[in-house]
C-alpha cells in the first residue's frame, strides 16, 4: 500500500553581531515544518486487522526554535 506523501519545509534565519574585538553574538531562529503542512504516518497495512487502511496519527506540527550564542 502507498501512504500519504511527505511535504516538509525547514528554514533557518541567523544573524551574527560583533560586540567587541573578542566577542561575537549569533542570534538564530530555526523553523521545522515551516509551512505547517499535515504529514500523516503510514496507514494500517495488515489485512484482517481493524486498523487496515486507517491513518491513526500524524507527524509533529510546526516547531520553532530560537537560540543565542556568545563566542569569545
Amino acid at each position: 500500500m502507498i501512504g500519504a506523501g511527505l511535504s516538509n519545509l525547514d528554514a533557518t534565519l541567523a544573524r551574527n553581531f560583533r560586540l567587541a574585538e573578542k566577542f561575537n553574538l549569533q542570534m538564530r531562529g530555526e523553523f521545522f515544518n515551516a509551512a505547517n503542512h499535515p504529514n500523516y504516518s503510514l496507514i494500517g497495512r495488515i489485512v484482517n486487522d481493524p486498523t487496515y487502511g486507517i491513518v491513526q496519527n500524524q507527524l509533529p506540527p510546526r516547531q520553532i526554535q530560537l537560540a543565542a550564542k556568545l563566542s569569545f
